[in-house]
């Protein structure tokens, strides 16, 4: 049977991690390395388009060995005309602003995510807000930057006053997140368990809620498990019926 791009809630079982978004913190003190922590710029910049991380982001361990850095860029435009943005890039500013990743239009184009709008867009119409899916890789530890600095290039067809047709804004430094992490066990009983929906670019991802007055990502690291049978199918009969699925009951 082929997967369904969404699944009834009553049909899988979600395992989801909360991550709590609250002011940047500064890196807890196993850190081999203090951090002096300071603006990503001290000029005075025209920024259009504000930026800011919704939750420190911290490193995570996969089964493959790879390490991830998932984070979500809350980015705003609030200037009175539609910016594009062009470019993301991503550095580390302990290491001479080494280049990290570089996010292009057509990669913005399919990470940024409106609130309320289902399809991506690279482009923000006046006062329009969203968020950016941030998804680094690392193989090694010792290779995973303490602090991020983000530059964002945008561009308008409107320009006025200060601001230009073309704009390259240093914005949003945010600390990595160190220190011992919690580690779960198999979540469920028995076997033949598939776990989906899993991964930086999965639909848990689109999931990010206005609480207490802050945006949070409490499905960042959400895992769906669908448990299948003997012949290795996924629903037998009527998929509108719970019995149908074997992890009914």
């Amino acid at each position: 049977m082929r997967l369904p791009e969404s699944w009834p809630v009553l049909f899988s079982l979600t395992l989801i991690v909360v991550s709590m978004a609250g002011c940047i913190t500064k890196p807890d003190s196993s850190s081999a390395t203090p951090v002096a922590f300071h603006p990503v710029t001290e000029a005075t910049e025209v920024t259009p388009v504000l930026a800011s991380v919704i939750a420190a982001p911290r490193p995570a361990t996969l089964s493959t060995g790879s390490i991830c850095l998932n984070y979500e860029l809350m980015v705003m435009n609030a200037s009175r005309v539609a910016m594009t943005i062009e470019s993301l890039e991503i550095l580390d500013p302990q290491r001479s602003h080494a280049r990290i990743a570089l996010l292009s239009r057509n990669d913005i184009g399919t990470n940024l995510h409106l609130p309320g709008v289902n399809k991506p867009t690279a482009v923000l119409g006046p006062a329009q807000s969203g968020y950016i899916r941030v998804n680094l890789s690392f193989t090694e530890h010792d290779k995973i930057p303490l602090v991020l600095d983000h530059i964002i290039t945008v561009t308008t067809k409107k320009p006025y006053g200060p601001v230009l047709p073309k704009m390259v804004e240093k914005v949003a430094r945010t600390y990595v997140k160190s220190g011992p992490v919690p580690v779960i066990g198999p979540p469920l009983k028995g076997d033949r368990w598939v776990a989906i929906a899993v991964g930086g670019n999965g639909y848990h991802r689109t999931t990010i809620m206005p609480l207490n007055g802050h945006w949070i990502a409490p499905e960042r690291w959400a895992v769906d498990w669908i448990k299948i049978d003997d012949n290795n199918r996924l629903v037998t009969g009527d998929p509108s019926k719970n019995e149908s699925w074997p992890q009914y009951g």
